[in-house]
C-alpha cells in the first residue's frame, strides 16, 4: 500500500512540475486519462490472470510492485535534479 500512495502523490507532482503554464491542464487530463485507464486494465488483467492461476496473478501483481519500486526510486532522483519543462 505504501508503494501506491507513494506513487498516486508522485507522479501527479512530477508532471506538474514538468509541464509549462499554457499547457498545464491539458497534460494534467491526459495523465489522469490514462492513470485511470491503467487502474481499470490493471484489476482485469490480475482479475482474468487470477482466473486462470492464483499463483501467477501473485506472480504478475509482485513484479507490477517491483516495477514500480524501481519508478519511484528514478523519480525520487529526478526530483532532486533540475526540473525541465515540456513546451507545448
Amino acid at each position: 500500500m505504501t508503494g501506491y500512495i507513494s506513487l498516486v502523490t508522485l507522479l501527479p507532482g512530477s508532471v506538474t512540475r514538468r509541464s509549462g503554464e499554457s499547457t498545464r491542464g491539458e497534460i494534467m487530463g491526459v495523465f489522469h486519462s490514462i492513470q485511470f485507464l491503467g487502474f481499470f486494465v490493471g484489476a482485469t488483467a490480475t482479475g482474468a490472470l487470477w482466473g486462470v492461476d492464483a499463483r501467477l496473478a501473485a506472480a504478475t501483481v509482485a513484479a507490477a510492485c517491483a516495477r514500480g519500486v524501481w519508478s519511484v526510486g528514478g523519480l525520487s532522483r529526478a526530483a532532486t535534479g533540475p526540473d525541465e519543462v515540456i513546451r507545448g
